[in-house]
């Protein structure tokens, strides 16, 4: 792969560009980052041919008017840092810069011509800026410079966030991001992080080191949903919005023999609220203690417990069956095609697992004023409601959104006797996702992985709706590996807020070449089908060993400059000689011992994320030019280069260098 027509090539786009349509003058459609895939599936349900929205998102724009025609003549520019020779596509900072929280970075970007890589004057395109900090409030970029000189003066402004704020810059109308960047943050000096009880129905917190549980009193199998938030003792314990947290949950019943359970035992949250449900299970230890930890402060930030109560004379479980369908649209498009009612069944059961019939069960709502109950028989709306079991021991209800509810969620909670079970999720969306621009990325591509566990790269999903806005409900998307890969792990499943969600897939077990992540959901397969969509993303799984090298003069020998380019690769353990890309991350570089590098020629390139790293089986090429030593002391004149090149792979890797020289007279 040719290090010159990557600067040509857009960078961290496999995705189809689409134009956005609809939204107000702010909206900011997203689309695919990096490499991505959508397979349409033959699951559809009834079209939706009238959706309409509520609201539209913004990003922080930095200089000039978006162009909103459709002028076929505009140049389509780049973005990056920069000019001609060391203008580099993509990248939104010449290094990843690290600033004290409540601290400016100024930084640069051009908006570059795309035959010359010079800055575009006039281009008449602006620049948009969105990520997790800018969307909650404590960050933002601004840039007094016009953009008209195509050189852009920029500042961030870090105004609370901390910890790494991952950016993504948009070119004009463009849907797809044209340059992404990190900032690494300090935290700041007062900072005292806790984990305390949010309380989800009233937004309130009573106390630190503490879990929020919705009973502290259930029978065996019944569930408690447990929530803590992050807060900031010496803010007022404040919750830490925008900024990425994990927290862990683990309990003694849970582990081992023992039968209790939680939905997830790692949560990764933005919005400082962490949740998951416990399953309550045969344990000998009563009340079963829970603790959740917050994930690298386990040595600075406390603990959070709570102790729940197990009635273990109840021998019974009423199981939740999943949502049909888990999107629903809000009430008052109830005139369109799409469903604005789900149905909810629960199985309830036996210590054998046996039906129970003709019990009655009790149903209510987790998020009080989001939904109500339409009555079996009579249709009429109720907040809370009963069903009786049917001879197989199920009870079903039906759901809907509360007039004027939209992007919302909410989960059904059926009671018998001391038993509680929550439902998964039910989304009340009025736009749903849109396949076309449902879409992964990563921020590397190929890691250095073979053999190696616990890798992680990070993967965002980028949704927006059919009109190019950013789907805002709490739509729920799952993930899982290619089945036909044994190797990798990932997250279960995320929550889309803002047009996007953030998930890790680790390394395991690595010995094939390539991992693919899969991401599905309900969602809108095209303008008129609704069903189950999805898109797939592929990481190579390089190596940091097996490194070879090859230098080569591609040209004639010229006094004016004579032009070479090194090709690196790794092998992978039975693959073949397949040349496979080095880690993201690996520096190639040149030394000349004999002759000078031609003015503006790479000297070294390190290897950064892109999708076309993935498929390539030719190896990594970087080229530069050299000018020879000339002796002019003899005719005819002698002329004469002696260049090295060296590779270097990440973590203290593989290193292989190669020496060329070349003689030759006028």
């Amino acid at each position: 792969m040719s290090g010159k027509f990557l600067a040509r090539t857009t960078v961290l786009s496999l995705a189809l560009v689409l134009a956005a349509c609809g939204g107000d003058e702010n909206s900011t459609p997203i689309i695919n980052v990096g490499s991505g895939t959508s397979t349409p599936t033959n699951t559809s349900d009834t079209p939706d041919s009238a959706e309409t929205d509520t609201g539209a998102d913004t990003g922080t724009d930095t200089g000039g008017d978006t162009d909103t025609g459709t002028d076929e003549s505009q140049v389509v520019a780049l973005l990056g840092t920069g000019q001609g020779n060391t203008f580099t596509e993509g990248q939104l900072f010449v290094t990843p810069p690290s600033i004290e929280s409540d601290e400016a970075y100024s930084f640069e970007l051009t908006i570059a011509d795309p035959d010359t890589n010079e800055a575009l004057l006039r281009s008449g395109q602006s620049v948009s800026f969105v990520s997790p900090c800018i969307d909650a409030g404590i960050a933002s970029i601004s840039g007094p410079t016009s953009p008209e000189s195509g050189i852009m003066k920029l500042e961030y402004t870090s105004s609370g966030c901390y910890g790494e704020d991952r950016i993504h810059a948009f070119l004009g109308d463009s849907s797809t991001p044209a340059a992404s960047g990190t900032i690494a943050i300090e935290e700041p000096e007062t900072l005292q992080l806790a984990l305390a009880d949010y309380d989800p129905s009233t937004g309130s917190i009573t106390q630190v080191d503490a879990i929020q549980a919705s009973s502290t009193e259930i029978a065996n199998h019944g569930q408690a949903r447990l929530t803590v938030g992050i807060v900031d003792i010496n803010n007022g314990n404040a919750l830490q919005n925008g900024m990425s947290f994990t927290v862990n949950f683990e309990s003694f019943c849970a582990d081992g023999e023992n039968l209790s359970g939680f939905s997830s035992t790692s949560v990764t949250t933005t919005t400082g609220i962490a949740e998951t449900i416990f399953t309550a299970g045969n344990c000998s230890q009563n009340p079963q203690v829970i603790t959740a930890t917050l994930a690298g402060e386990e040595g600075t930030v406390s603990p959070a417990s709570v102790s729940i109560t197990v009635d273990e004379t109840q021998a019974f479980q009423l199981v939740a069956a999943l949502p049909e369908p888990m999107s629903i649209a809000p009430s008052f498009l109830s005139g369109e095609d799409r469903e604005t009612v789900s149905t909810v069944s629960f199985t309830l059961e036996d210590q054998n697992g046996d039906p129970l019939a003709f019990e009655e069960v009790t149903f209510t709502i987790d998020s009080a004023g989001t939904a109500e109950f339409v009555e079996q028989g009579t249709g009429a709306i109720v907040n809370e409601t009963t069903a009786t079991t049917d001879t197989n021991g199920v009870a079903s209800v039906r759901v809907r959104a509360k007039e004027g509810v939209d992007h919302e969620e909410f989960r059904i909670i059926a009671s018998y006797d001391s038993l509680t079970t929550y439902t998964m999720p039910i989304v009340v969306n009025s736009k749903l996702p849109y396949e076309p621009r449902f879409s992964l990325s990563t921020d590397n591509f190929a890691p250095n992985t073979w053999n190696i566990n616990g890798v992680q790269s990070n993967l965002t999903l980028f949704v927006a709706d059919v009109n190019g806005n950013r789907v805002r409900g709490n739509t729920y998307v799952n993930f899982q590996i290619d089945p036909s890969q044994n190797h990798g792990s990932i997250d279960p499943d995320c929550v889309v807020v803002d047009g996007r969600c953030n998930i890790i897939w680790e390394s395991l077990n690595t010995n094939e070449p390539y991992a693919t992540i899969i991401a599905s959901t309900h969602g809108r397969i095209s303008e008129t089908e609704i069903g189950t969509i999805e898109t797939s993303i592929t990481l190579l799984m390089s190596t940091n060993e097996n490194v070879f090298l090859e230098l080569t003069r591609t040209g004639a020998p010229s006094a004016a400059g004579t032009e070479f380019c090194a090709t690196a690769w790794v092998q992978l353990p039975g693959q073949g000689a397949t040349r496979y890309t080095p880690p993201v991350g690996t520096e190639i570089s040149f030394n000349v011992e004999t002759g000078e590098f031609y003015e503006g020629a790479v000297e070294s390139e390190m290897i950064a994320s892109m999708g076309e790293l993935v498929l390539d089986s030719d190896g990594y090429e970087v080229c530069t030019t050299v000018k020879p030593e000339v002796d002019d002391t003899v005719v005819p004149n002698t002329y004469t280069i002696d260049l090295s090149a060296t590779v270097q792979t990440p973590a203290n890797g593989a290193s292989e260098t190669q020496l060329l020289s070349e003689s030759w007279t006028d």
